[in-house]
């Protein structure tokens, strides 16, 4: 990253970059820094950023593209041309109820929620193929205790005991 006067060119041979320009620089995890003032960045590796353009925005890329890495690869989506090809939706804007309702929005292999504090789980399992997933990348406490009860009741080690409306007691398996 630029400090806020710019980068500073040691190299004469940089040509992409000159003195003063705020850049961002994808920068080696084991001796970058995030929002440092000074850093030691390969040019083919930085560019100019775009007037008006913040530099937190930019630092977080990195962690965005590689948890949606590691989402993809989790389903088993394969990025060589091998595998079965997969159906994806991305939950993280509002109106997305409407288009899982329409034909189009059906059987999905994995549903990626993005959205905080929503209870989509429901709807959106309704729209998975019979193998399909919903993953949910902003968790809460209440999403994560809903994740682990179904996978205990699905794997048959714990039984939901559920009080009926009427006062008396059922079994859920």
């Amino acid at each position: 990253m630029g400090s806020r006067r710019g980068a500073r060119c040691s190299n004469k041979n940089v040509k992409t970059v000159k003195k003063g320009d705020k850049v961002v620089s994808l920068l080696n995890y084991l001796n970058g820094g995030g929002l440092a003032q000074y850093v030691i960045a390969e040019e083919s590796f930085t560019a100019v950023r775009p007037i008006g353009s913040c530099a937190v925005e930019y630092a977080a890329l990195p962690v965005a593209g590689v948890t949606a890495l590691q989402i993809l690869k989790s389903i088993g989506a394969k990025f060589d041309g091998t595998g079965r090809k997969c159906n994806i939706l991305i939950t993280a804007a509002s109106g997305e109820g409407q288009r899982l309702a329409s034909p189009s929005g059906k059987l999905y292999d994995c549903v990626i929620n993005c959205v905080p504090k929503t209870e989509w789980s429901s709807t959106l399992e309704a729209n998975l193929t019979s193998d399909g997933k919903v993953i949910e990348v902003t968790p809460t406490p209440v999403t994560m205790a809903r994740y682990w009860m179904k996978k205990l009741v699905k794997s048959n080690k714990l039984k939901v005991f559920m009080l009926k409306l009427d006062g008396g007691f059922g079994v859920h398996d």
